[in-house]
């Protein structure tokens, strides 16, 4: 059945340039990978990636995407009892995806993952901060909700350029004590 979507050549194909694309993402920014480098290094022709995808970028987006999907399940799961149950699930689908989320972490503010792993737990971050910290004011609600972004995120990228020299429980437990954390 060649030619078709989901046969095992295809598959096959597919992977080895997500690899090879991976690889090369790690080195450097998306914008200075170029198909051929990606063909080359999946041992592919160009019309063969061109089968599959129009540019660089059009793989990078089909990757969010497959992140998307593995996350929208955990995200709709989220309440303050289970935050370190979520935060530990999201974690652990970030490391799978290292070289993906660490592009992703970085630009985050153009990042579609970060927007909607972040539109999703919106309401609920605002929630608590406006219960812990007794503010009404949506204005500066926000700003907590900002704050918990960005700390959120130079946590994890600190995190994952440390090596893992502090395991997963470990940053999981510090990223719970602080979302939990109450004004004294």
């Amino acid at each position: 059945m060649a030619g078709t979507k989901h046969n095992r050549r295809t598959l096959y194909t597919k992977a080895a340039i997500k690899e090879a694309f991976l690889t090369l993402l790690s080195a450097k920014t998306l914008s200075k990978i170029t198909v051929t480098e990606i063909c080359k290094r999946a041992d592919i022709n160009r019309g063969t990636f061109y089968q599959h995808y129009t540019d660089p970028y059009a793989l990078y987006h089909e990757l969010e995407d497959e992140i998307i999907a593995e996350l929208k399940p955990i995200l709709r799961k989220t309440t303050s009892t289970e935050i370190e149950q979520w935060l530990h699930s999201f974690i652990n689908i970030l490391l799978q995806q290292k070289v993906m989320m660490q592009h992703i972490l970085t630009d985050y503010p153009n990042s579609r993952v970060i927007q909607v792993i972040f539109d999703q737990v919106h309401d609920f971050a605002i929630t608590q901060f406006s219960e812990r910290f007794k503010e009404t004011d949506q204005r500066l609600l926000e700003y907590y909700f900002t704050y918990f972004v960005s700390g959120t995120i130079g946590t994890l990228l600190q995190w994952l350029s440390d090596g893992k020299q502090t395991t997963t429980a470990e940053i999981t437990r510090v990223l719970a004590a602080l979302f939990e954390m109450t004004p004294h």
